[in-house]
C-alpha cells in the first residue's frame, strides 16, 4: 500500500536505515510511475551508500526498465560484480547485454540465472531469444520448449520440442532432448 509505505520510508530518513529508505522511496515512486521522483530518490540512495549492491541493483533495474539503458547497464554490471548470486541483477544485466547485441554474454549470465531458478518460464524464453539471435536454433527451440513447459502451454511445448528434436545432432544435444522428455513426462500428467 503506497501511503503507509511512504510514511514508513519518510520516518526512516533520519535513522540508521536512511539509505534503504531512500531506495524504498525510489521503488515506490517507480511503481507509481513518478519517474523523476524515482530517479532522484535512487540517485540520493546511491550517494548515501555508493557501494551497496542492493541499491545498485534496484537503481539499475529502474533505469533499465524506464529507458535509461546505459545507466541501468552500468549499475547492473556493478551489482553483478559485487554479488554473482543475485538472480535479479543477473537477469536484468543479461537483458541489457542482449539489448546491446552481446548475445554470448547474455547467454552466459542467463544460464547462471537458470542454475538458481531452473524452472522459470520467463528466463527460459528469454534465453531462447538470445540463442536465436546468436543463430543457435537447437538451443533456441529447446529453451522455448522449456519456457512453454514451465508456463503450462502444452501446444507450444510440442511445437518447439518437435523442432528441437529435429535439430538435435550431437550426442550432447540428443542427451538434452532425453532430459527434456523426462521433464515433459513428469508434467504432462497434469495437463
Amino acid at each position: 500500500d503506497p501511503q503507509p509505505a511512504a510514511q514508513i520510508f519518510a520516518q526512516q530518513l533520519d535513522g540508521p536505515n536512511r539509505c534503504m529508505a531512500l531506495m524504498g522511496q525510489g521503488i515506490l515512486a517507480a511503481r507509481q510511475n513518478k519517474i523523476n521522483d524515482a530517479a532522484t530518490a535512487f540517485d540520493n540512495a546511491l550517494a548515501c551508500s555508493p557501494g551497496d549492491q542492493l541499491i545498485m541493483r534496484e537503481a539499475g533495474r529502474f533505469h533499465y526498465t524506464k529507458g535509461n539503458k546505459n545507466r541501468g547497464t552500468e549499475l547492473l554490471e556493478k551489482a553483478v560484480s559485487l554479488n554473482r548470486n543475485d538472480t535479479m541483477a543477473l537477469f536484468y544485466y543479461a537483458r541489457s547485454l542482449a539489448d546491446s547485441g552481446n548475445n554470448a554474454k547474455a547467454i552466459e549470465y542467463t544460464l547462471a540465472v537458470l542454475r538458481i531458478v531452473p524452472e522459470d518460464a520467463e528466463v527460459h524464453t528469454l534465453l531462447a531469444r538470445y540463442y536465436a539471435n546468436a543463430g543457435n536454433m537447437f538451443n533456441a527451440n529447446l529453451h522455448m520448449a522449456y519456457g512453454a513447459l514451465y508456463g503450462n502451454n502444452k501446444k507450444r511445448v510440442e511445437q518447439f520440442f518437435g523442432k528441437a528434436k529435429e535439430l538435435a545432432k550431437s550426442p550432447d544435444e540428443k542427451a538434452r532432448v532425453e532430459r527434456f522428455e523426462t521433464a515433459y513426462d513428469d508434467r504432462k500428467e497434469f495437463w
